[in-house]
């Protein structure tokens, strides 16, 4: 899919959570930028836990070719299953938050 096709298809179903929320759920419209301060908010925690992340698997494998423990590849971390535990996290930690 073309980047201007994932840019339509994802205002297509935006407009559509929008009407289905204004209309069906009775969700304020005027709250809406609230809630996507929100969103910024919770993707920069995202973000990082993701940093964060991977500085520690970078430091523990330079920790252990240093201690002579082993080689331990530094590419470890470009697992692809990284960034949705750091999401995890990050929607969690928000989750937290706001419960106080």
């Amino acid at each position: 899919m073309s980047g201007l096709g994932a840019l339509l298809l994802v205002a297509v179903t935006s407009a559509a959570a929008c009407w289905f929320g204004a209309r069906v759920l009775r969700l304020s419209i005027s709250r809406l930028p609230a809630a996507i301060g929100s969103l910024c908010e919770t993707l920069g925690v995202v973000l990082a836990f993701l940093i964060l992340d991977v500085a520690l698997g970078v430091i523990v494998a330079l920790a252990a070719r240093a201690f002579a423990v082993g080689f331990l590849s530094v590419y470890f971390v470009a697992d692809a299953r990284l960034p949705v535990l750091a999401l995890l996290q990050g929607i969690a930690f928000q989750a937290w938050r706001s419960a106080r």
